[in-house]
């Protein structure tokens, strides 16, 4: 898919507003997937979010690409995974790509309003995620992105500034279970101030941060829960915390 705008799509108690992907090869190039939306009326577990793209299995290289604006409607108890980007078991290559203004108001807890991830493996090279909010205050987790249970979570050379999350856990990052996560020569900033804490980690696997800049605003830089796995920080900045 290349050089399009896919935008004002629609699916109800489905994933996937703007382009659904099932266990196939997909490369997304130079497009814009902006406005489109899901809606359920009832809690459907992990198969509800993706408002803008949804990919099970199978693969995605996303590349030079725009996903903004995307929205999820309300159900009782219904819990939002990845409003513009829904991931579950798949392997994706994000390169030079934009994730914004991503947004969703419940207070039904929710989880990664820029990027929703499930297993699987990923790498976000060159990647913004601005302005992704849950805004609703619940037991939210990943104001821009959430990862649970991955193969490998690579994030390098990439920005996360301005996302918000009214309550619950990880303004920027919600990182959590099995598998390696690295975030290397980025910069996490400028997260909603006062408001939580930047970067959440509650891991059985590694977490390794790498030549990063954690800064402006946040309760705190990160914070960890749990007592399994391994946590490494080398060459980080943290400061400016509002507590």
């Amino acid at each position: 898919i290349q050089g399009l705008t896919i935008t004002n799509g629609y699916v109800y108690e489905k994933l996937g507003g703007g382009i659904y992907i099932s266990d196939c090869r997909a490369t997304i190039t130079n497009c814009l997937l902006i406005r489109n939306r899901v809606t359920s009326a009832a809690d459907l577990g992990n198969g509800y979010g993706g408002a803008n793209l949804a990919v099970i299995g199978g693969s995605l290289t996303l590349v030079d690409s725009e996903i903004a604006n995307g929205t999820c409607g309300d159900g009782p108890g219904n819990a939002k995974r990845g409003i513009g980007i829904h991931l579950s078991g798949s392997s994706a290559m994000l390169r030079n790509t934009t994730i914004r203004n991503n947004t969703w108001g419940s207070s039904n807890p929710s989880y990664g309003s820029g990027l929703y991830m499930l297993g699987g493996r990923c790498v976000a090279d060159g990647c913004t995620f601005f302005a992704n909010a849950f805004t609703g205050v619940g037991a939210n987790q990943g104001g821009a992105l959430f990862a649970q249970d991955v193969d490998t979570l690579i994030l390098t050379n990439s920005t996360f500034t301005s996302n918000t999350l009214a309550g619950g856990n990880g303004m920027a990052l919600s990182l959590s279970g099995a598998g390696r996560f690295v975030v290397t020569d980025s910069r996490i900033v400028a997260n909603r101030p006062g408001m939580a804490d930047a970067i959440y980690i509650n891991p059985s696997g590694s977490i390794e941060l790498r030549n990063t800049v954690i800064a402006a605003g946040n309760q705190r830089g990160i914070i960890r829960t749990g007592i399994g796995g391994t946590v490494g920080l080398t060459n980080c900045l943290i400061y400016g915390m509002a507590s």
